[in-house]
């Protein structure tokens, strides 16, 4: 393979090529090289977002979204919202192993 690189000819091989629409941070860069490297890599916990999908809410009214993990005790999960929309979806991240979710009036 040749490539040109700043106006000179580079005679080699590339055994991975990565494409990137931003600039790495550098401890991305640090990541990448350890995971390349075969050591591992410093964990990102990663959050799962949830879309809870709503109908016939009153808009303006207020809501709270609980949850729970068997089905019988409840808890509420973040802050009371208002409705913009009949059928504006709710966003919850997901940071426990609580399961199941639901909306209900807000006292």
């Amino acid at each position: 393979m040749c490539v040109i690189l700043q106006g000179e000819y580079w005679n080699g091989g590339i055994s991975d090529i990565r494409i990137y629409n931003r600039a790495l941070l550098s401890n991305e860069v640090q990541n990448l090289y350890q995971y390349e490297t075969g050591r591992s890599p410093q964990l990102t916990i990663a959050t799962l977002v949830l879309q809870l999908s709503t109908t016939n809410l009153w808009v303006g009214g207020s809501y709270q979204i609980q949850t729970s993990t068997d089905l019988i005790n409840w808890t509420n999960y973040g802050t009371p919202f208002v409705a913009i929309s009949a059928t504006a979806p709710q966003y919850v991240s997901i940071t426990s192993s609580k399961s199941f979710f639901r909306i209900l009036v807000a006292p």
